[in-house]
């Protein structure tokens, strides 16, 4: 089957194009300030949509040589349409490299696992949208076949294997409370510590991401 090469640019302006173009009209009000601004920035919009259509393109074309899939079959495939569709709005408003990484996956996924029905993949593509990249690697890190068990009780020595934990404490912090209270996982006593385990859910988010 021959690769797809990347042609797709869309025909009507995104919000945060004309939020962008706004801003640029207001600069322009200032004196000189159109020209400093145009020095700073560039349609964020623009940049980040060529990265994720590099992305979708490099997906499409893993799915037609590594899994055998026919490019008029993806076409025909409503969720991993939908996923396409919806996880570009997604990647368009992160500039997250890790986000971008995850989310190509889930697309792929999206075309080799077929949910039970579209409330069921609608609800995970929702999840997508506002997981950040470090509450997915908390996921990950907890989403051991067995749980991750701690000695002791203090539930955030368990970010500590991250290579960065010092730098992003607080946001790994955060994650896992969310986490925690979102009951995507679960937190139960041992004889000398706390096991963590994934729930259903956290489960199935995880094998969405993961290649």
């Amino acid at each position: 089957m021959k690769k797809v090469v990347n042609s797709v640019y869309p025909e009507v302006e995104p919000s945060s194009d004309k939020a962008y173009r706004l801003s640029e009209a207001a600069a322009s009000l200032i004196p000189c300030g159109s020209s400093v601004f145009k020095s700073l920035f560039s349609s964020p919009h623009e940049k980040r949509l060529e990265v994720w259509i590099d992305a979708v393109t490099e997906a499409i074309n893993e799915l037609i040589e590594v899994h055998h899939k026919e490019f008029i079959e993806l076409q025909g495939n409503e969720q991993f349409v939908d996923f396409v569709l919806g996880l570009s709005t997604t990647a368009v408003r992160s500039s997250c490299t890790h986000k971008m990484q995850y989310l190509k996956t889930a697309i792929i996924h999206s075309a080799i696992h077929p949910m039970d029905s579209k409330d069921e993949y609608l609800f995970y593509l929702s999840l997508l949208d506002s997981f950040s990249a470090a509450k997915i690697r908390v996921l990950s890190l907890v989403g051991t076949e067995n749980g991750v068990i701690l000695q002791g009780y203090d539930h955030y020595e368990i970010l500590k294997q991250f290579s960065d934990y010092e730098e992003k404490c607080p946001i790994y912090k955060y994650a896992l409370n969310s986490l925690l209270s979102d009951e995507f996982v679960s937190v139960s006593h041992a004889e000398q510590g706390c096991v963590y385990r994934l729930s259903l859910v956290g489960q199935s988010l995880l094998r969405l991401v993961e290649k």
